[in-house]
């Protein structure tokens, strides 16, 4: 029996029709749910990505895995995975992702001979991390399924992040859910989920494939006063649609029992026939469906985002039969519901039923006794995973002594409001970020990191306005001064002070950031850039001796350094780093443009025209449109005594910009 795991990215059980939504749209999640297994009561271990999906994958407890967050965790190497035991057992093992989090950088890979995690590197909006559309991810899928020997049993993991904020379905489905454009990717999901179906069905596999569709946590939606999710821990986030359909298993039971995602590992392995894995702590749920009497299962959930990322306390709780409480050690509070009666979770019952609460709390230590607790630190987050993490919202603001302990039910009203002060960025209105700001500091008084949003809105205004960029530079130092050892908040300082042209005091503060993470190879490129706009020469290269290079080959660090190395004339070091990056295969389009460009100054330079001519043309190719590609082109024709075709290149560039003197001079001289 082969196993095709879809985990569908912030993906709410009471947005499905089979899960009794009326207006859900989603046929193939239904009739999936019609064939087999569905649990109506399954839950996540935390609203988080990366957390949930390591304990999909492995069985384990966060308690155990420690990974608490998006941001700074990765999966240990010794942490057993079931691709690796499924792998290990003969299979063929795929996974297909569609966004940042769940990055090989981040340790999920292990046991997967393909691991296609290649996203785009560019965004349509500026605050938002680019994500491969379920179609894509499908098809990669698709190809792979059907690459395969059709007796070579597989273990599949698509991953769709669809419904994750910002919600923008592709047509039919944003006409049809305008009102409503969760639900609307959510529609889109189940399509691209059909088309995967239908390969299982094309290819024969479908009656010997295990189907397992889970989400790794849900979304907010405006509940409790959390828009998206990883704060908070109510059943909008923490409760998940889980359904199965695979040989053996009944059709169409419905499971009241409550169920944990952390069964899914043990559930594999027991119909496979396979050892457990030797950190999973659920059970199969074989026995759940095989006995409706069993009884419901303790599951434990958290989320520490809030304290890692903001100060603020973390939550824990548990939900055990009927009844489910959140702790907030931090602040000191618990709460209690029944979640049958009371799903929505806004009748807090700790202090009429003290005997439940104390039942339960007990309950919840004996679990956490069982499990130590652990953090999984050891990956450090670089610039670009801080960015990419900041525009999918799971990077927070400056912390804040004011509020540290707060509970985050207390502030999690003020990350929705910025998420819409990122929107009015994204849509360029700074003036509707900075009113939205003012209302926030009212209500919000001393909350620091208001102050960091404020620097952006400033600096965007000062580029209408220069006068401006002073003030978003008072209010990042008002930040420094409250978190002095915060890289992002120097990046942000350096990056206003070079609109402002203060080129001196950006590199200033790009050092700040080497000093605090000498390994920080984004700073090193903007330092050593900055050097070379400041005709030091001899700094730019010494950056790069303080830095170690990457393990990886990163296109942006090599380019830089190869640019200093040039500048300096050492040419023999520097055009076997441009070379690199050209031959490199996840060089993007700018880079391979970029480090061919200059190879052919380098040629030029050194006399060597034929070189400098197949290089200049080559960059053409790479951007046609480069208005600098085609002059260094030209001026590499023209000194090799090609003029008429350097004066149509003058020419044609002196038509596209008729205010640039130079072209039409260069032209006219080769008449």
């Amino acid at each position: 029996m082969s196993v095709l795991l879809v985990t569908l990215d912030t993906t709410r059980a009471d947005r499905l029709g089979c899960y009794g939504f009326a207006n859900a749209a989603t046929p193939n999640l239904d009739a999936l749910a019609a064939e087999g297994v569905l649990f109506e009561q399954a839950y996540t271990v935390a609203p988080i990505t990366l957390p949930s999906h390591v304990s999909i994958l492995t069985g384990a407890l966060p308690l155990r895995h420690g990974v608490r967050d998006n941001r700074g965790f990765e999966v240990p190497e010794s942490m057993a995975t079931l691709a690796e035991a499924l792998r290990s057992a003969g299979y063929r093992t795929g996974a297909f992702l569609a966004a940042f989090p769940l990055s090989a950088k981040f340790g999920l890979d292990q046991g997967f001979e393909v691991y296609d995690d290649r996203f785009d590197t560019a965004a349509e909006h500026r605050f938002e991390f680019p994500e491969r559309r379920a179609e894509e991810v499908v098809a990669e899928a698709e190809a792979w399924l059907t690459a395969l020997d059709t007796r070579d049993p597989f273990f599949g993991w698509v991953h769709l992040f669809d419904p994750h904020e910002a919600y923008r379905p592709p047509e039919p489905f944003a006409s049809r859910f305008a009102e409503d454009p969760y639900q609307g990717e959510i529609a889109y999901l189940d399509r691209a989920l059909g088309r995967l179906l239908e390969v299982l069905e094309s290819r024969g596999r479908a009656d010997d494939t295990l189907v397992i569709v889970v989400a790794d946590h849900g979304e907010g939606l405006g509940e409790h006063e959390e828009r998206n999710h990883v704060t908070l821990v109510y059943n909008s986030t923490v409760r998940v649609p889980m359904l199965m359909r695979g040989p053996e298993l009944p059709h169409g039971r419905r499971i009241p029992q409550t169920v944990r995602t952390i069964d899914l590992v043990p559930t594999v392995t027991d119909l496979l026939g396979l050892p457990g894995l030797p950190d999973a702590v659920g059970r199969s749920l074989a026995e759940v469906w095989q006995n409706t009497d069993a009884p419901s299962r303790p599951a434990y959930f958290e989320s520490y985002w809030p304290q890692l990322q903001q100060g603020w306390s973390p939550l824990r709780g548990l939900v055990h039969g009927r009844w489910k409480i959140i702790e907030a050690p931090g602040a000191g509070t618990t709460e209690l519901y029944d979640v049958l009666a009371d799903p929505g979770e806004l009748d807090d019952l700790a202090a009429r039923e003290p005997d439940r609460l104390a039942e339960m709390q007990r309950r919840l230590a004996e679990l956490r006794e069982r499990s130590p607790e652990t953090l999984s630190t050891a990956r450090r987050v670089t610039p670009e995973d801080l960015q990419a993490l900041q525009r999918l919202g799971y990077a927070g603001t400056t912390r804040n002594p004011v509020e540290a302990g707060r509970h985050p039910r207390e502030m999690v009203a003020m990350l929705s409001e910025l998420s819409s002060v990122m929107r009015h960025l994204d849509a360029g209105r700074p003036e509707a970020a900075l009113a939205t700001l003012d209302v926030l500091e009212q209500r919000y008084p001393g909350s620091i990191g208001l102050h960091e949003y404020r620097a952006l809105c400033y600096a965007d205004l000062g580029r209408r306005e220069p006068r401006l960029l002073k003030q978003a530079i008072a209010e990042l130092r008002l930040c420094l001064a409250n978190s002095p050892a915060v890289p992002s908040l120097w990046r942000r300082l350096a990056e206003v002070q070079q609109l402002q042209g203060d080129r001196a005091a950006a590199v200033r503060s790009t050092e700040q950031i080497l000093k605090l993470d000498p390994r920080d190879h984004a700073a090193a490129v903007v330092a050593s850039e900055l050097y070379l706009q400041l005709s030091d020469v001899a700094s730019a290269l010494e950056v790069f001796e303080r830095v170690r290079e990457p393990i990886e080959l990163d296109g942006e660090f090599e380019i830089a350094r190869a640019t200093a190395l040039a500048a300096a004339q050492q040419y023999e070091e520097a055009i076997p780093r441009y070379r690199r990056v050209v031959q490199w295969a996840e060089a993007t389009p700018s880079q391979r443009f970029r480090a061919t460009n200059r190879l052919g100054l380098i040629y030029r330079e050194q006399g060597e025209l034929a070189a400098a001519v197949t290089a200049f043309r080559r960059a053409v190719e790479l951007e046609p449109t480069s208005p600098v590609a085609r002059g260094n082109l030209a001026s590499a024709l023209e000194r090799g005594d090609q003029r008429a075709e350097a004066r149509q290149i003058y020419e044609q560039l002196s038509r596209e910009n008729p205010d640039e003197p130079y072209y039409r001079e260069r032209a006219q001289a080769l008449r």
